[in-house]
């Protein structure tokens, strides 16, 4: 399987919380920060997950992270294997009022026996 987790920063980036549940954090105006999501991608299963599609319902698309030890993906195959968790940092736009945005991330994979799966999973922030 797969499991996306996302945060919300209000300071910029330096520390993360999660956002699953209102009101969330809260970003004052006059603070002249936009908020910073967090997507951390794991595999859940015991197969490497490929075609990585990421998407938030404010942000729209995201790329997945670029292959490489910072982006999670240790031996750059653009999979991500059972031992990777890869995470991705996405900077939106200061808005006033409880703010609220999904996050999707869908994957195929294939197991021993040949056999193909599409997995999928949400996580909202607000």
């Amino acid at each position: 399987g797969i499991d996306l987790e996302k945060g919300v920063s209000i300071d910029g980036g330096s520390t993360f919380a999660d956002g699953d549940s209102p009101t969330g954090s809260i970003l004052l105006q006059s603070a002249s920060v936009n908020p910073v999501f967090r997507f951390v991608l794991t595999n859940t299963g015991n197969v490497g997950l490929s075609n990585i599609s990421l998407s938030d319902s404010v942000l729209g698309a995201i790329l997945p992270p670029t292959p490489g030890i910072a982006g999670g993906d240790v031996n750059n195959d653009g999979v991500l294997n059972i031992t990777e968790t890869w995470t991705v940092d996405v900077t939106g736009t200061f808005a006033v009022g409880q703010n609220t945005n999904t996050g999707s991330v869908s994957c195929d994979c294939t197991n021993s026996a040949g056999n193909k799966a599409v997995l999928n999973d949400t996580a909202a922030a607000y």
